[in-house]
Formats: structure tokens, sequence, C-alpha cells
């Protein structure tokens, strides 16, 4: 797992998108954090991972939305989720798979400044990490908008 430190640009709060790759290789028996993001008293304040049913979440403020396919095993996914205010988009291969309703949530992280890839903590904002991705990620990316459907298909067909 890495730790980043945090700057304003991961300050994200009621408008944004979170973007990655992933390859899972073998079924999950618990959840597998792509990154995570704490409340300083080990909420899952700002999350993006495959819960070890299979399906993609993004948990903002302690809700979770998730998709309701399963992730397939052994092959390069394309996820994202998006949210504009009041709305959340989650995509699987740049297809809108789930719509969500988080209203007026807005996330407080806290002292935690630090943001965790491919890991979770479950107190305070580093101690205590669990979790560990197990597969490959790659371009996880984290925007401060809330990317259209188009751009979201456009990444997943390998456009930057």
């Amino acid at each position: 797992y890495y730790t980043v430190p945090t700057t304003t640009a991961l300050n994200v709060n009621t408008i944004f998108s979170v973007t990655a790759w992933v390859f899972i290789q073998s079924p999950l028996t618990e959840d597998k954090e792509i990154f995570m993001r704490s409340n300083g008293s080990g909420g899952n304040e700002f999350n993006f991972a495959i819960e070890d049913s299979g399906v993609m979440a993004v948990h903002i403020d302690g809700t979770r939305y998730e998709t309701t396919p399963t992730i397939p095993l052994n092959q390069w996914v394309h996820l994202a989720g998006v949210r504009n205010g009041a709305t959340i988009r989650l995509f699987i291969n740049g297809v809108l798979n789930t719509t969500g309703s988080p209203g007026g949530k807005t996330m407080n992280f806290g002292s935690c400044t630090t943001l965790l890839l491919g890991s979770d903590t479950d107190s305070g904002c580093t101690s205590s990490i669990e979790n560990h991705w197990r597969g490959r990620l790659d371009e996880v990316r984290i925007y401060d908008i809330a990317l259209t459907d188009a751009q979201v298909a456009s990444l997943a067909n390998g456009n930057p």
C-alpha cells in the first residue's frame, strides 16, 4: 500500500470523480480498498473499494453506494464513481450501473491529511492499516469535478 500526503486538490466534498483500472486475481474474503481517507476515528469518510461480495462501492461519510453485478476476476475492469452534488453515479467499464442520492452529505476529514492507496484503517488516520489490495491497480485518479458520462466512457476506452 501507499500513503499519499493530501493536498488541497484531494479535499473533494460534494463534487468529485474517482476512477481506477482494477485486476482482481482471486475471490475476495474481505473488503479490499482501492483508496481510503479516514475521518480520524476510523470512519470511511471517503472510500473507493471492492467489497467482499465482489461489488464496487463508494463510501461517503459512512454511507455505502454499490454496483449491482460483481466485478469479474482475472481481467482489467475500469471503475468510476461520480458525485455531482445530490447524485452519485457508479460505472463499470464506462457504462452507468448504479445511481444513488447522498443528498447534502458532506465529508469531514477531521485531522486526517493522508490518503491510503490500496489499504484501509479502522482507527485513526493511518494506524491499524488493513484490507490491503490483492491484485493490480492502475491509473487511480481523483478529480475535483464531476465527469460526464461521455468522459467516463472515454477513460474506460483508454482515452485519458
